[in-house]
């Protein structure tokens, strides 16, 4: 249906991508609905994909490279490098041209009308696009990166330096972009519900993931000194490599790196799953060689640590040779005096000419084995995200559009002052709302008041009619009732006469 619409008219059909939808979808655009159900072949079209890139571009136009774009981004003064666009009427697009401030006195080249974009349009229109957020970020994400690295590596002490306060600010501005980020995904005032729809993309859960080890960083940061130190530098190191991973985002805008990335965390969860059977090997074969090297060893706290050591390493190559024939490099001892009251460490080897040759089938079932099942596993998983790659890309392309499009235009740090502006105008629209609510409160007393008094004045003026209709009839009553009288007397005198002349 969509590719019959976009045949027909192009315009009309990305129109009909973001047209929200009515009961039961909530008002939900249809790539917003594409995009919370997985649809991946519906994304990967072609009219998705143009209407993605127009949003991703902006008003660039799509023949400008990119490298022109990141050189206008950093120099202004290189602005007649782009080709912005305006207008996108009947399949038709006009081009225009940035350029200087002589622009007015050249002539356009088509027979249309203008074909300059003004500068003060252009510089909107380049730092507006989400592409250029993007760049923008990604540039000053990879400097946070090295401020991060330097403070860990040179500038990490008990007293807390500049660059340690630095760092905190950039991490909080961070922390706050990702406040509005979930404010931003409901359409409803529903914390749990917004904060459900924020939660469902992976990176999301990463971001919540990373920010609590940063809260538990500095927890660590003020309560620990001394030779307890130690523990917060490992925090900071583990929290410097989570913002390292974080990047790795940012390699979906790429159509070929951004797959890789999908492939690296589906590849991990096969190895968490092969884990499982990794787990049993190591297990069964290092209580084989603890239980044979170092019999009845004493259950010190490393004797968990022994049993996994020599078999996992093994793994990864490393033999052990001199342990297993009972040869150790170094010093030890046989007293079990000695070794017994050290916990077991500094133990000679017991010589069993067996462990050698199990030592030699475990290598063999692990190094041939298991590890070319993994690596089987692995290839699985590639060849299945490489036939659908494209798709693929382009699906979790849209979630980097969504993102970035509805970023603000300056970069952290500088992103602060947007944040500042947006609360005092947030601040200024709930005071000029308070001040129309009470106005409007005003005006509806005000309507009321003037309701009871035009109500007044209707009963008034509706009254008036009754009131002289019934003085009318009263004053009748009264003319009938002297009528009735002075014929009553009239009566009286004639009867009276009429007797008087009867008697007569």
């Amino acid at each position: 249906m969509l590719k019959v619409c976009y045949k027909h008219n192009r315009e009309n059909a990305h129109r009909l991508l973001f047209r929200p939808l009515v009961e039961p979808f909530d008002s939900t655009a249809m790539l917003d609905l594409a995009e919370a159900n997985h649809l991946k072949t519906f994304m990967g079209q072609t009219c998705c994909q143009t209407k993605l890139q127009e949003i991703w571009r902006g008003n660039i136009a799509a023949i400008t490279p990119w490298y022109k774009i990141v050189v206008s981004l950093f120099l202004p003064f290189c602005l007649q490098l782009i080709t912005f666009r305006e207008g996108n009427q009947n399949n038709k697009v006009r081009f225009f041209r940035n350029c200087t401030s002589d622009n007015k006195s050249k002539q356009p080249q088509t027979g249309e009308g203008k074909d300059v974009v003004p500068l003060s349009k252009a510089l909107w229109y380049l730092y507006s696009a989400p592409l250029s957020v993007f760049i923008l970020n990604t540039f000053f994400y990879l400097w946070f990166l090295v401020l991060f690295s330097y403070f860990v590596l040179v500038d990490l002490d008990e007293q807390i330096t500049y660059t340690e306060w630095a760092v905190w600010g950039w991490i909080l501005i961070f922390l706050y972009d990702e406040c509005r980020q979930i404010a931003n995904s409901g359409k409803t005032c529903d914390f749990p519900k917004t904060f459900c729809n924020w939660i469902i993309s992976p990176w999301n859960k990463f971001d919540l993931f990373m920010f609590g080890t940063i809260i538990v960083t500095l927890a660590l940061r003020f309560s620990l000194v001394g030779i307890d130190f130690e523990y917060v530098r490992y925090a900071y190191s583990f929290s410097v490599g989570m913002f390292y991973l974080r990047f790795l985002q940012n390699c979906f805008v790429h159509e070929n790196i951004g797959p890789k990335v999908l492939m690296i965390g589906k590849m991990m969860i096969d190895l968490f799953q092969f884990l499982g059977i990794g787990l049993v090997f190591v297990l069964c074969f290092g209580i084989i060689y603890q239980a044979n090297l170092y019999p009845n060893s004493p259950a010190a706290e490393k004797l968990l640590e022994k049993i996994f050591f020599v078999p996992y390493w093994q793994i990864f190559g490393e033999l052990f040779l001199d342990e297993l024939t009972g040869y150790p490099e170094g010093y030890c001892t046989s007293n079990e005096t000695i070794w017994r009251a050290d916990g077991g460490n500094g133990r000679c080897p017991e010589i069993r000419r067996l462990v050698p040759i199990i030592g030699g089938v475990y290598i063999f079932l692990t190094n041939i084995v298991l590890v070319n099942l993994l690596i089987a596993m692995f290839s699985h998983t590639f060849d299945a995200i490489q036939k659908k790659s494209e798709r693929i890309w382009r699906f979790y392309f849209y979630r980097l559009i969504n993102e970035y499009r509805n970023k603000p235009v300056l970069f952290p740090p500088l992103v602060i002052v947007m944040f500042v502006y947006h609360h005092m105008d947030a601040q200024e629209n709930k005071r000029r709302k308070q001040e129309q609510e009470l106005q409007l409160q005003k005006l509806e007393l005000f309507e009321n008041k003037m309701k009871i008094e035009y109500e007044k004045e209707c009963l008034k003026r509706n009254n008036e009619p009754i009131t002289q209709i019934l003085e009318l009839i009263t004053s009748k009553i009264t003319e009938d009732k002297q009528i009735s009288r002075e014929i009553e007397d009239i009566f009286k005198r004639g009867y009276l006469h009429y007797g008087d002349e009867h008697e007569a």
